[in-house]
C-alpha cells in the first residue's frame, strides 16, 4: 500500500508546480516580446533559422577534360553519365568514378534517358548502351546513323540511310537483341524525329513532307511488338500540321505524345488524335519532358501577337490542357533548361539557375559560373552535376552548422 503524502510534502509538490507554471509563463512572454522584436527589426528568419537551419551547396568534387573533349553529361538518379572524345564514363553522386569505357569518337552524340544512356558518333556505324553499372551491348551497324531514340527503360531505335536511300530502323531490348527491323522509303518525305513509348510497343516517327511548295509535318505511330495491325506495321497517323516543322516530341508515361512544332503545341493519344492543342504566340526557345507532364520554354513574341513575356516557362500535364504553373525569369531569356529527379532546372546566361517542382514551387536557387554548357538533378533535388568546358562538378545541397 503506497504511503500517505504528508502536509509538508504536499505544500513542496505545489511550490514545484507554481514555479514550473511561472518558468513556463515567463518563457512564453519572453518568446513572445522575441518575436515582436524580430518582426520589428526585420529579423523573424534568424530565429526560424536557429531551428531549421537555411540550406546551401558544397562542391562534393570534380572531374577535369580537356576543352576540345566534346564532353556532354546525363544526370540519372544515382550518379551521371560523362561522355568525351575518349571514353564513356559512369561517376556515382559523390562523384567517385563506378565505369569507363575507352573509345575514339571524334564527334561523339550523347543521349540520356532515366537510368540509361547511348552514345554514337554522328554519321558513324556504331553505337553503345550503358546503364548505371556497366556497357549493357555495343552493336555495329551496317549503313550510317542517322537517328536514334533511347526509350526509359533502355530500348533503343536506330536510323539508318541505306545506300539505296530507304531509311531502315532497328530496335533493339535491353540485352542487345533486335526484335523489330522496318524500312521506309517513300520519296521526299524525310523523318526528323522518334520515340519509344514507355512498355516499348509503339514508335512515332516524325516526319518533313516536300513534295509540296509548302512543307508539311506528320507523326506516324508504328507498332513494334505486333500488339497494332496496320499497313507497314504503321497502325495510325496524324496529317494535322500543315505548314509546320516539329521541333520536340515525346511520350509521358500514359501513352499520350506531347509534342511541340514551331506553331504550336498539341498532345497524341494513343491513336494519333489531336486531344489538346494550343497556338504559340512566341518562338519557342527550350522543351523538356518528364514522365508526366513537359515545360515549354518562350522567347520572342512572334510579330503582330500577343504573347508571354520573353523568359517564361509554361508547364503542362500529360494532356496538356491544364496549366501547371508559368516562371519568368528576371533577365528574360532562358539559356538552360533540364528536367531530373522530377524537377525543373532552369537557368540564365548569367549562371544563375532556379529549381522547380512540378507545382511551380521553387526548391532553390543556385548562382555558378557563366560558363556552364549543361546541368541536371541527380535523383535528388539535392544533388546537382553542372558541366564547363573544362570540368564538371558535383554540387550538395547541405544544412549548415
Amino acid at each position: 500500500m503506497d504511503a500517505p503524502i504528508s502536509n509538508e510534502d504536499g505544500q513542496r509538490q505545489k511550490k514545484r508546480k507554481v514555479s514550473f507554471k511561472r518558468i513556463f509563463a515567463i518563457l512564453l512572454v519572453l518568446a513572445a516580446i522575441g518575436l515582436v522584436i524580430s518582426e520589428a527589426t526585420g529579423t523573424t528568419q534568424v530565429l526560424a533559422d536557429l531551428l531549421n537551419p537555411p540550406m546551401h551547396f558544397v562542391g562534393a568534387a570534380y572531374v577535369t577534360h580537356e576543352v576540345g573533349a566534346a564532353a556532354q553529361i546525363h544526370a540519372a538518379d544515382d550518379g551521371f553519365f560523362l561522355a568525351t572524345r575518349d571514353a564513356m564514363r559512369f561517376h556515382n553522386t559523390d562523384g567517385a568514378e563506378v565505369f569507363r569505357y575507352g573509345h575514339v569518337m571524334g564527334n561523339p552524340a550523347l543521349f540520356g534517358r532515366g537510368n540509361y544512356a547511348a552514345i554514337v558518333e554522328h554519321g558513324g556505324r556504331t553505337f553503345s548502351v550503358f546503364n548505371s553499372q556497366q556497357r549493357l551491348y555495343q552493336i555495329a551497324t551496317d549503313w550510317p546513323i542517322t537517328r536514334l531514340a533511347l526509350s526509359p527503360q533502355g530500348f533503343v531505335a536506330v536510323m539508318m540511310q541505306t545506300d539505296r536511300g530507304i531509311h531502315r530502323i532497328e530496335i533493339f531490348d535491353r540485352d542487345g537483341t533486335m526484335f523489330y527491323e522496318g524500312d521506309h522509303a517513300d520519296r521526299n518525305i524525310l523523318p526528323i524525329l522518334m520515340d519509344i513509348n514507355h512498355d516499348a510497343s509503339v514508335l512515332a516517327i516524325a516526319y518533313i513532307d516536300i513534295n509540296d511548295a509548302e512543307m508539311n509535318s506528320f507523326i506516324s505511330f508504328v507498332s513494334i511488338d505486333g500488339s497494332h495491325v496496320g499497313a507497314d506495321d504503321i497502325f495510325a497517323e496524324n496529317r494535322d500540321n500543315p505548314g509546320q516543322i516539329i521541333g520536340s516530341m515525346q511520350f509521358l508515361a500514359d501513352g499520350s505524345l506531347a509534342v511541340v512544332s514551331d506553331t504550336r503545341i498539341f498532345v497524341l493519344n494513343s491513336a494519333a488524335t489531336t486531344v489538346w492543342q494550343a497556338e504559340l504566340n512566341n518562338r519557342v526557345t527550350h522543351v523538356a519532358f518528364a514522365d508526366s507532364w513537359f515545360a515549354v520554354a518562350y522567347g520572342d513574341i512572334m510579330l503582330n501577337r500577343v504573347g508571354m513575356p520573353p523568359g517564361t516557362v509554361v508547364a503542362h500535364n500529360a494532356l496538356g490542357a491544364t496549366q501547371l504553373f508559368a516562371h519568368t525569369l528576371p533577365g528574360g531569356v532562358v539559356r538552360h533548361m533540364q528536367m531530373g529527379g522530377g524537377h525543373l532546372v532552369i537557368g540564365s546566361g548569367d549562371g544563375h539557375f532556379t529549381a522547380l517542382a512540378g507545382n511551380g514551387q521553387a526548391q532553390w536557387e543556385l548562382t555558378l559560373h557563366s560558363n556552364i554548357s549543361d546541368i541536371g538533378i541527380m535523383g535528388n533535388v539535392n544533388n546537382v552535376v553542372s558541366l564547363t568546358p573544362t570540368q564538371t562538378n558535383v554540387l550538395h545541397r547541405v544544412r549548415e552548422n
